[in-house]
């Protein structure tokens, strides 16, 4: 299981993980945790690169790319933030 968007809303009825939370997830086993997200400030992406480091976990990274016009391109996380070490599988235009 991997927590996605870890420190953003999502929707109306659901609040953002703390690092409290994550901990929490921790406990219950999760295996790894989204990083690189555009919405996730800088110190947030420091916080969760040491909790993967510290707990061994897989990690991702994101645009939320769906393929309008006005979406962060893949491969990135926000305006010129291209995600380290981008590897893109499985993936298909068509």
């Amino acid at each position: 299981m991997i927590i996605a968007h870890s420190f953003v809303s999502v929707s109306v009825v659901t609040k953002p993980f703390d690092e409290v939370g994550i901990n929490d997830l921790l406990r219950l086993g999760i295996t790894g945790v989204e990083v690189y997200h555009n919405k996730t400030s800088d110190e947030q992406i420091s916080l969760l690169k040491k909790i993967v480091n510290e707990h061994g976990l897989y990690y991702t990274g994101g645009s939320d790319f769906h393929g309008r016009e006005t979406d962060t391109t893949i491969g990135q996380y926000g305006d010129n933030r291209a995600i380290p070490d981008f590897c893109l599988s499985n993936y298909s235009s068509k």
